[in-house]
């Protein structure tokens, strides 16, 4: 009998660029890992959609790989997805659309009309879910509206994890982590809202069975197991949703604590023990497990932002050399301010249309004070977050950070600035993979004995610099409304 130490359990994460298969020891060692990569596709203006299939067999290819590495089998298998993806299915269970993603932006007119009305703010109490085109609730409007035929042809209205669990189980699950990301579930009575399937006129059997975070599946279809290398009768557990498993991951779970990530996009999450929501409409609310929720606000510009600066501004620099160019300029650039919504925006404003600014140009600003003010402009918005997420959560005493910006140390100096709390590099850059192992770990009896951190750099805020920052954030706030207005 293998002893606690010697069990491997696999973190299987399906993301928005690729699929990951990571297979851990109770302690969180990485005993090795695969990925497979798919491609985003833009067919016409706000389009972000994939090829299911691909996706799936990329998927599986990712976990077969890893299984092949392995010299026993896994003690149980975790998954963990990308959050807002729909898929249009028919009686055969073959798809009838491509796979939405959460970058989807075409239902944009139908969450605006949306957003506001009484039905809105009703959802949006019930389901923690921001009125956006993001989500499946939106997407169906819009499906409903532009796409009939496809609508209409569709049996069940899935996720691409669902996909994935009929693919090897032949049912339709949904855990109620995702499920609580659609705009179109309850948080507190965990079931479909009658109000959001009116109002995308659909009926509950068109969707999932919403099933809880630690169902364990162990009926995998035999051609399945087979092509995988797999007994079997090994355990599937459901798991939730990639967000939520980061802060599962990075063993964020007390309400003081924050998860920080800056990557493409960006967001902040805190994990709290009850469903809570913003007065104000900026804030998510997602199911992590029985007793746990994940609060917190996405940005879409993170690094996207910042690599789309340097390639306009600094081809020929090294990215190290800009950082260095950044380091040089006063903290606030002289007065130069950046909104970085060059990609619209989810939180705090939930504006697909929102539009990027320079503010408070002169003469003597040079492309290094731009470069410092994109950064500084990133750091600002995420703290307007944070803000809004102190207001409903609680004061957050320490931020714990991943993502590819924290390579750069003038870049989390900034952001340590900005907010004026402690900046810690540690969390594993395999958080979600990591917290779907955990929860496999949970659900079949086992017990995550996390190592500690091996990589613990605290960056600690300057009180100088945040002070000039926090002046620097009143005139921030104001050149949104002012945007939009003109």
């Amino acid at each position: 009998m293998q002893t606690a130490s010697e069990l491997y359990f696999i973190g299987l994460d399906i993301g928005t660029s690729s699929a990951k298969a990571v297979a851990f020891r109770t302690d969180g060692t990485i005993v090795d890992q695969s990925s497979a990569a798919y491609d985003l596709q833009q067919p016409e203006p706000d389009a972000a959609v994939q090829d299911a299939d691909t996706v799936l067999q990329a998927t599986l290819d990712s976990l077969r790989q890893l299984r092949k590495k392995l010299d026993r089998e896994p003690a149980a298998i975790g998954l963990s997805s990308a959050m807002h993806s729909l898929l249009a299915i028919d009686r055969s269970g073959r798809p009838v659309s491509k796979l939405i993603t959460w970058a989807d932006g075409r239902a944009r007119p139908y969450a605006e009309q949306l957003r506001g009305t009484e039905t809105g703010k009703f959802i949006y109490r019930h389901s923690g879910t921001p009125i956006h085109a993001m989500t499946p609730l939106c997407k169906l409007a819009w499906m409903r509206r532009q796409h009939p035929d496809i609508f209409s042809r569709a049996e069940y209205f899935v996720g691409i994890k669902d996909y994935l669990l009929h693919h090897c189980f032949g049912q339709w699950l949904i855990d109620h982590s995702l499920a609580s990301a659609t705009g179109l579930f309850d948080l507190r009575r965990r079931q479909w809202i009658p109000e959001a399937l009116e109002y995308t006129q659909i009926k509950a059997d068109r969707l999932p069975e919403a099933v809880p975070v630690h169902r364990v599946l162990q009926d995998l279809r035999k051609t399945v197991a087979e092509d995988l290398g797999l007994a079997p009768d090994t355990p599937w557990v459901i798991g939730a949703s990639d967000g939520c498993l980061a802060n599962l991951g990075a063993g964020i779970l007390d309400g003081q604590e924050a998860v920080l990530t800056i990557g493409t996009s960006g967001a902040i999450r805190m994990t709290v023990n009850e469903a809570v929501y913003d007065p104000e409409e900026r804030l998510f609310c997602y199911i992590l497990d029985e007793e746990r929720y994940v609060i917190g606000g996405p940005t879409n510009n993170g690094g996207v932002v910042w690599e789309w600066f340097c390639e306009q501004f600094y081809p020929e620099q090294p990215m190290d050399g800009v950082f260095d160019r950044v380091s040089r300029v006063p903290p606030g650039a002289e007065g130069l301010l950046f909104l970085p919504y060059l990609y619209g925006e989810r939180a705090p404003v939930w504006d697909a249309s929102a539009k990027g600014h320079f503010w408070g140009i002169e003469a003597h600003h040079s492309r290094d004070h731009f470069a410092r003010a994109v950064l500084e402009g990133i750091c600002l918005n995420l703290f307007q977050i944070t803000e809004a997420l102190e207001t409903v959560g609680g004061t957050i005493e320490r931020i714990h950070a991943n993502g590819g910006f924290t390579q750069s140390p003038v870049w989390v100096q900034i952001l340590a600035d900005v907010m004026g709390k402690e900046i810690v590099i540690g969390a594993s850059p395999q958080a979600s993979a990591w917290g779907a192992a955990i929860m496999a770990m949970e659900s079949t009896g086992h017990t995550a004995a996390p190592k500690a951190q091996t990589r613990n750099e605290v960056f600690a805020p300057d009180a100088d610099r945040h002070r000039v920052y926090r002046e620097l954030f009143k005139q921030f706030k104001g050149i949104y409304p002012s945007a939009k207005v003109s």
